[in-house]
């Protein structure tokens, strides 16, 4: 499987290191002369899981609902809040205050709820101004998916935050009854609704993601989604018991985050010292920015995330899109700055490479995604290409 890391530190040193054995220099390591980011453990500390965060504003078909909502937590996740708010484009909520029910179970295996609640809560406001509601501390017992699900009630015909193109689980119409969970459950890949974020206490490794749709498992209008859960990151979050949180949002960019004025509630509590950041952006920039102008926002992005105290930093190439094709050789310029470039971050995971070496790309036309990962717009990537994604983002965070 191809990866692309930076020598940087250790290239004096590489070459008279032993094939096949590992050596140790300046936090990286050396492995049959590929450099690897050496994994650390963190101490336990408080860590996040966000869901696709809301874009737009909508109601949910003018009826009461229930939304189910999985989320993986690490295997020693403990003191486990609830973080709920109606807010669009993260900066200035639009929506107004909700009255909500919310409980929290196991999963049974599949993200939908089981057994006894684990937490309840009953008319809680969630603010529509851009502010959280906390619940909780509560434990939490994971289903063997890995999840547990969090079931919110939202009151008929209000006006709320929406993700769309995200798929959160599933929903029940015509109630606001979470605890016992209702039956009935519909797959719902159109509407997030409320943001919801989880924060626990655990001993794993954390790693925040800077996303986009493509992030948190979209697909076009008409096609049916992976879905949130399907996500490369989510996967990597249930094969390796992460505490991994994506803030991934339909049409983000890489001069948005650089911006500081976007986003700025994720920059204040969000991005936290410790934790590793997975910067996968840069499809949305190629409708407006050059190769040149996407460079200079990724190393501001860079230097406030080390500002920050996070750890390690990844960067994504940018795979094949039929979105901003006219605009190609702009992605190709900026992936080949990636591997040479001076910035202080310590590996790439190369989705724009070839399917058949882990790539997203076609293995004829590398200016296409390959045909069995195409969601159905050649840009974003159904659960096989996830599946794929997951597997090379591990074999380079490693």
């Amino acid at each position: 499987m191809r990866q692309l890391l930076r020598l940087a530190t250790i290239v004096a040193l590489a070459s008279a290191a032993t094939p096949g054995a590992a050596t140790t220099l300046s936090g990286k390591v050396t492995i049959r002369g590929t450099v690897a980011v050496k994994s650390t453990v963190p101490v336990t500390a408080s860590a996040r899981s966000s869901g696709p965060i809301p874009d737009a504003t909508g109601t949910f078909g003018g009826s009461a609902a229930v939304i189910a909502y999985a989320i993986p937590v690490p295997s020693d996740a403990t003191a486990f809040y609830v973080r709920l708010s109606n807010r669009t484009g993260i900066s200035n909520g639009t929506g107004v205050n909700v009255t909500s029910n919310v409980a929290v179970y196991q999963s049974d295996g599949t993200g939908l709820p089981t057994g006894a609640a684990l937490g309840s809560w009953t008319s809680q406001t969630v603010p529509g101004n851009g502010t959280e509601l906390v619940l909780g501390p509560i434990s939490v017992t994971r289903g063997t998916d890995g999840n547990v699900v969090v079931l919110y009630s939202i009151p008929a015909g209000v006006t709320y935050a929406d993700a769309r193109f995200q798929s959160w689980g599933a929903y029940v119409l015509g109630t606001t009854t979470v605890n016992p969970a209702p039956g009935g459950w519909t797959p719902n890949f159109t509407d997030g609704v409320l943001w919801i974020t989880t924060e626990f206490t655990t001993a794993k490794r954390r790693i925040i993601v800077l996303g986009d749709s493509i992030s948190v498992g979209a697909a076009p209008f008409g096609a049916t989604p992976p879905g949130f859960l399907a996500a490369a990151w989510n996967k990597v979050a249930t094969d390796k018991s992460y505490a991994v949180s994506i803030f991934g949002m339909s049409g983000s960019t890489l001069a948005e985050w650089a911006d500081n004025v976007t986003y700025p509630a994720l920059w204040a509590d969000q991005i936290v010292g410790g934790a590793d950041v997975h910067i996968e952006l840069g499809v949305n920039d190629l409708a407006t920015q050059t190769a040149g102008q996407m460079e200079t926002s990724l190393a501001t992005i860079i230097a406030r995330v080390r500002t920050a105290g996070c750890s390690h930093i990844y960067v994504n190439t940018i795979a094949p899109n039929a979105a901003y094709i006219s605009n190609d050789a702009q992605r190709i310029a900026y992936n080949a700055y990636l591997p040479t470039s001076p910035l202080s971050f310590d590996g790439v995971v190369d989705l724009a490479a070839k399917q058949n070496v882990g790539g997203w790309a076609d293995n004829t036309t590398t200016t296409i995604l390959y045909s069995g990962y195409d969601a159905g717009d050649g840009t974003h990537i159904n659960v096989a290409g996830n599946v794929q994604g997951a597997a090379t983002i591990e074999a380079v965070i490693h």
